[in-house]
């Protein structure tokens, strides 16, 4: 018997209900895989920015060029991904609009500047050494703009993606990265802004010559150590020559002209030691020693454009890059060289009857370094690191006599200059007083303390006090090498013992007020150089003696509490009482009173 017809019907309706099912599912299972396809790609690009973003920081520029082609093809994986109709349908769901919009702009913005840094990755990638990489300036400054220019693109491609609105996080991330494109192209920009004056100075628009200045911080020195080697380095078109590399000790026997450079003030504060070169460098303002430098190889008649300082630490951050060097069978290399230079040749040529042989094996080591840097692979990766650390520890000082060269200098933080500094900086210069070279187990720890409102009597209304206290150690052992310790002043010929030449540059407009060695009221030596007054004093140091000497002085408050302190020294300067004490004021008529 044939089934009835709404028995047909319920089948069919059944049948109906089946499809659509089915056609849910696999509308469903299309979106799904729309979407799973998106996020697989959003994944995978997000962990190659990651990886991508380790080698920036770590400076690997050959690790950077090896990956920007894969950044490249998921950017690419996730457009074609956010363009499918799965996803352009999520995009109108109500509440995931911004979400998906954030995910499409990342994807933009990652395309964007991987296209962008590509060409200069695979420029520096494919450089030989450092003479390569300055010949090759030219043409890495306009691959250098294509960065600048994918940094703005891209950072304007990811406004979408810092919409309060996306989830999972993106906001937040999208926000970070935008604002390291803006950090980035304003970096690479100042660079361009600065092109003329790198090209002249690698002597692409005429020759330079420098004077390349090693420093020894065994026997300290304001600008960094005891003058103990010296190069003549010329660039043409960037190609580097070395044409002379000797011993100061050649130098010794001229004097530095003076006159236009050191004023009344220069005389007061250092006496004839800035007419010297073994101790011309006794100030901590890197330009005005350069300038005598420049003034003394003038006079010599080996004139140069421009003065590098280096010590052991910026040896040790070239070789970091370069590898090992060997003179004579010593090698150095950058975990070495800080306490090679500074200790242990010392070892090696104990006696005055070693002087010879030890600096013609300094000048050796010296000239292998320079040669290493120009003519050897480099690891960009290591130098990235090394010498940015080596430019904040002073270890790198660079000097033109061109003005707007000494402004980059300045900017980039390798100048050395007192005059730019912060004017609430406070800069100490070690000299060494006594010819030895104990420096190198002296160390010294610095902390400023606030104090009280200046009595308005004292024509110091608004100012306040302040206290700097230095201490310094002599941490030298017992039996060191006779070169080491010895003395040339007529101080106690006490083994171990040394005399320390103090001298602070106060912040621009300080005035002092008191001071005392170990708690007992003293005197200072006051003057003025590079527009900050300078306060003068020395200590007599026996091994292993710790001595403290306090500075209070005055001063108007500052929009920075806490000014930096720096200082020259074989050892870093410790800093204590680091505290954030605000912006203080003082009243202009209370009487010592606390702001």
């Amino acid at each position: 018997m044939p089934p009835s017809r709404p028995n047909r019907l319920h089948t069919f309706r059944w049948l109906l209900a089946g499809l659509a099912c089915l056609a849910v599912v696999g509308f469903g299972l299309a979106l799904s895989l729309g979407l799973k396809d998106a996020a697989a790609a959003a994944q995978t690009l997000q962990d190659r920015v990651a990886t991508t973003q380790a080698l920036v920081r770590s400076g690997d520029v050959k690790g950077l060029s090896a990956s920007l082609p894969a950044i490249q093809a998921s950017g690419q994986e996730l457009q074609r991904s956010t363009q499918r109709w799965q996803w352009q349908l999520v995009a109108f769901v109500p509440g995931l609009a911004p979400t998906t919009k954030a995910v499409e702009a990342i994807g933009d913005a990652a395309l964007i500047m991987s296209d962008a840094t590509l060409p200069l990755a695979d420029a520096v990638s494919s450089s030989t050494g450092g003479t390569d990489l300055l010949r090759r300036v030219p043409e890495l400054l306009p691959l250098l703009r294509q960065v600048t220019l994918g940094a703005q693109q891209a950072s304007l491609a990811l406004s979408p993606a810092t919409n309060s609105g996306a989830g999972l996080g993106i906001a937040e991330k999208a926000l970070e990265a935008k604002e390291a494109l803006d950090s980035l192209a304003t970096s690479t920009d100042a660079i361009q802004e600065h092109a003329t004056s790198l090209q002249d100075f690698l002597g692409f628009n005429g020759t330079r010559r420098y004077l390349v200045m090693l420093q020894n911080p065994a026997e300290a020195r304001g600008s960094g150590g005891l003058f103990s080697a010296f190069l003549i380095l010329e660039l043409k078109d960037a190609k580097p020559a070395i044409l002379e590399a000797n011993s100061r000790k050649v130098l010794d026997e001229l004097r530095i002209p003076t006159k236009g450079i050191l004023d009344k003030q220069d005389t007061a504060l250092w006496g004839e030691a800035q007419s010297k070169w073994a101790s011309f460098n006794v100030s901590a303002d890197f330009p005005h020693v350069a300038r005598l430098a420049q003034a003394g190889m003038a006079a010599r008649g080996t004139p140069v454009d421009g003065v590098i300082a280096i010590d052991p630490g910026a040896v040790g951050a070239v070789l970091a890059s370069t590898g090992p060097v060997e003179h004579n069978k010593v090698t150095i290399d950058a975990t070495g060289a800080a306490a090679f230079f500074t200790k242990d040749i010392y070892a090696l040529y104990p006696s005055f009857s070693d002087v010879e042989a030890k600096d013609e094996l300094t000048l050796g080591l010296l000239y292998a370094t320079m040669d290493s840097v120009l003519n050897r692979p480099l690891d960009l990766a290591a130098l990235a690191t090394s010498l940015p650390e080596a430019v904040a520890g002073g270890h790198v000082k660079i000097w033109s006599a061109d003005i707007d060269e000494s402004t980059w200098f300045d900017q980039l933080g390798v100048s050395g200059s007192l005059e730019s500094a912060d004017p609430g900086t406070l800069a100490i210069a070690f000299n060494n007083g006594v010819g030895g070279k104990i420096d190198a187990y002296v160390t010294a720890a610095a902390a400023l303390t606030p104090g009280l409102c200046v009595d308005p009597a004292f024509d110091l209304a608004g100012y306040r006090l302040k206290t700097l206290d230095l201490q310094v150690t002599n941490n030298a052992p017992s039996g060191l090498p006779d070169y080491v310790d010895f003395r040339l002043d007529d101080g106690p010929k006490t083994p171990g013992s040394t005399r320390t030449l103090i001298h602070v540059y106060g912040p621009v407009g300080a005035v002092d007020m008191s001071a005392t060695l170990d708690e007992e009221p003293i005197g200072l030596v006051s003057g003025t150089e590079a527009g900050r007054p300078v306060w003068a004093t020395e200590m007599e140091l026996a091994r292993g003696e710790t001595r403290s000497l306090a500075i209070t002085f005055a001063e108007l408050p500052r929009s920075r509490p806490n000014p930096a302190i720096r200082a020259n020294g074989a050892n870093p300067l410790s800093i204590t009482d680091a505290v954030d004490q605000g912006i203080l004021t003082c009243p202009q008529t209370d009487i010592g009173t606390s702001p």
